[in-house]
C-alpha cells in the first residue's frame, strides 16, 4: 500500500463494513475500530469557531482541553494531545499522531472508516492532505432498499442519497486522482474478493 493514512467511505449500506474488516485483517494495517474522520473535523472546526468566545484561553490549551472532552474518548486515544506543543502546526499535530499509533501497533498504515465523508473531503484534505480515500459503491437499487428498509426512510430519498453520495464520489476523483481516490464496486468485491483487494492495496 502506497501512503500511509486512508479512509473508507460511501453511502451508507453500500459495504464499508465490509471493506473494513477485510482490511483490518492485512498484517500491516491498523483499522480505526470507531469512526473518527467527523470527530477529527469537528473538532478542529470547533477550534477555531469557539475560539473568539474563549479568548481568555490559550489556544494551545484551549485545543487540549477539546481533544480531551471530545465524544466518549475517541480523539484523546489518537491525538497527542498532552505533547501539542511539539508539534509545528495542526496537520503535523494529526499526521504525528496517527504515525505514532501506527508505530506503537508495530503496523505500517492505518485506515478509518466513516460513510458518508465523501460530502466532507475538503475539510477532511485540509487537515490531512496525504489520506488515500476508498469509495465503495454498491447497486443502487441494493443500496436504497437495504437503507430503506433498514431505518425506515422512504424508498426514493434513500434511492436520491445513493444518487448525491455518489456524484460526490465521481467529482472528488476527478479532483484528487485515481491514484488518491479510488471507487470500488461492492458486488466486484463479492464475485471477486483477491482481485478487488489486491487492486486496493497496489
Amino acid at each position: 500500500m502506497n501512503g500511509k493514512i486512508f479512509f473508507i467511505v460511501g453511502v451508507q449500506r453500500s459495504g464499508t463494513t465490509l471493506l473494513q474488516k477485510i482490511l483490518s485483517k492485512h498484517a500491516d494495517v491498523l483499522m480505526q475500530k470507531r469512526s473518527i474522520a467527523f470527530r477529527i473535523i469537528t473538532c478542529f472546526k470547533n477550534l477555531y469557531e469557539l475560539l473568539p468566545l474563549n479568548i481568555q484561553h490559550d489556544k494551545k490549551e484551549f485545543l487540549k482541553w477539546l481533544v480531551k472532552n471530545d465524544d466518549k474518548g475517541r480523539l484523546a486515544e489518537l491525538i497527542d494531545y498532552k505533547n501539542i506543543e511539539k508539534y509545528e502546526n495542526i496537520r503535523s499535530l494529526i499526521q504525528q499522531s496517527i504515525y505514532k499509533k501506527i508505530a506503537e501497533n508495530g503496523k505500517k498504515i492505518w485506515g478509518d472508516k466513516s460513510p458518508n465523508l465523501q460530502h466532507y473531503i475538503n475539510d477532511l484534505m485540509l487537515l490531512i492532505p496525504e489520506a488515500k480515500i476508498i469509495h465503495i459503491v454498491r447497486d443502487g437499487r441494493a443500496n436504497a432498499y437495504s437503507t430503506s428498509t433498514r431505518s425506515y426512510r422512504n424508498l426514493e430519498l434513500s434511492a436520491q442519497q445513493w444518487v448525491d453520495g455518489n456524484i460526490f464520489g465521481l467529482v472528488n476523483q476527478d479532483i484528487l486522482g485515481q491514484d488518491n481516490y479510488k471507487i470500488v464496486q461492492y458486488e466486484k468485491l463479492l464475485t471477486n474478493p483477491q482481485k478487488e483487494i489486491e487492486s486496493i492495496c497496489d
